[in-house]
Formats: structure tokens, C-alpha cells, sequence
């Protein structure tokens, strides 16, 4: 089954929601989860920014491949962003924000899922 180029954004988008809405769980673990976390919001970044370019075009190939070596670095970043959240506020509070962006990346896809179905519908007869 070929999938529309809309379509193909809209299972991304889905897609790194659920991914970070898991980090966020994963932050709720306290200072291990943060690190795991982490990784799995790199894993989200990845998804990223693999999955958008391919959900545009699917012949996209190597410049995929150099986007993701791109997103490697920020493994640390998360890790430290993560880590001063959880260490000033607490586990609860960096699992919250993650999981609350994740629930809001998913309204957002939600949304412009709906929208695309009511601006593409064919006219009913």
C-alpha cells in the first residue's frame, strides 16, 4: 500500500509523539530514566528528521543518512536539559514535560490530520 506524502507526515508525526510521550514515562524513573529518556528522545530526533524528508520524497536516501548523523549530538543536550529539570523540580515535572509535549505533538497531528481529510474530501454527490 503506497501511502500519500501527507499521509506519510502524519504517521511520522504520530509516530515521534508516542516516542516522547515514552521518554517522558521513561523520565518518571528518576535520575536513570532521565538518562534513558534521553536516548529515546534522540531516537524521536532521528525519526525526525529522517522521517519528514521521506515523508516529502521517498527517493531521498543519502541525504537522510547525513540528518542523522546530525542528530547523534543530541543525546547530550537532551541529557543535560533532562538532568537540571530533574535535578531542580524533580522526576515528575521532567516526565511531565515530555509527556505533555508528546500529548501536544499528538492534538497537533490530530488536528492537521483532520484538517487535511475535510480540505481533501471529495464532494459529495
Amino acid at each position: 500500500m503506497r501511502l500519500h506524502s501527507d499521509q506519510r507526515l502524519i504517521l511520522i508525526a504520530a509516530l515521534c509523539s508516542v516516542i516522547v510521550v515514552a521518554a517522558g514515562l521513561f523520565a518518571l524513573w528518576g535520575a536513570l530514566g532521565v538518562q534513558i529518556a534521553s536516548g529515546v528522545l534522540t531516537l524521536a530526533a532521528i525519526v525526525a528528521c529522517a522521517g519528514f524528508p521521506w515523508a516529502q520524497n521517498r527517493k531521498v536516501g543519502a541525504g537522510i543518512v547525513v540528518l542523522i548523523a546530525a542528530v547523534l549530538p543530541l543525546f547530550g543536550a537532551f541529557y543535560a536539559v533532562g538532568l537540571t529539570i530533574f535535578r531542580s523540580l524533580g522526576s515528575a515535572v521532567a516526565g511531565g514535560l515530555l509527556i505533555g509535549a508528546g500529548t501536544l505533538l499528538m492534538n497537533v497531528t490530530a488536528w492537521y490530520a483532520f484538517k487535511l481529510r475535510t480540505t481533501h474530501s471529495p464532494p459529495a454527490h
